[in-house]
């Protein structure tokens, strides 16, 4: 059960770390005992393609960090089922596909943003309470500062110097 247990926290915490790296609310995140989990972000389902394009690379986090991790027998059918309705929506809205919210999840994972100290503070607080408000997310990870300017220049290489300073303008203050 443990190891169910500490997989599910990892596997929500990685959607946590993804929508917070957008810069949206986490109002809500579960882990249970059978292996399952949610996920519930604020601010994510609007309709416009940004935010669309968004909402489905959180949804992807989950599935990635399994792959990525090489864990084995974990049950997708949910992330990828919402990834699917965020793929539909933004064709609808947009008029053509979107990029591959599965590799724009990977990347994010392989440059280290989701992992470190923040990471293991919301494992941590999953692992012993099951449940975690956006509030109690906030207090679980109170004092640690993500290492924002190596993560802006690891954006700036990939994608560019006004992604990577939009991004970290989005970035709280420290604590």
């Amino acid at each position: 059960m443990l190891t169910t247990l500490r997989h599910a926290a990892r596997h929500e915490a990685a959607h946590v770390r993804v929508a917070q790296f957008f810069g949206l609310p986490v109002e809500r995140v579960e882990v249970h005992p059978d292996g399952s989990g949610l996920t519930v972000v604020g601010g994510a389902w609007a309709t416009d393609a940004d935010a669309l394009f968004k909402s489905a690379v959180i949804a992807a986090a989950g599935v990635m960090y399994d792959r990525l991790n090489r864990v084995m027998g974990a049950d997708h059918e949910a992330d990828r089922a919402a990834v699917e309705k965020f793929r539909q929506a933004f064709r609808e809205a947009a008029g053509r596909e979107m990029d591959d919210p599965f590799e724009a999840a990977g990347k994010l994972l392989n440059y280290g943003f989701v992992y470190g100290d923040v990471f293991d503070r919301i494992v941590a607080a999953l692992e012993s309470r099951r449940v975690l408000t956006g509030t109690e997310i906030e207090a679980a990870v109170r004092g640690v500062q993500p290492a924002v300017e190596s993560m802006r220049r690891t954006l700036a290489a990939q994608y560019g110097e006004a992604y990577a300073d939009e991004w970290a303008a989005r970035q709280p203050p420290p604590k």
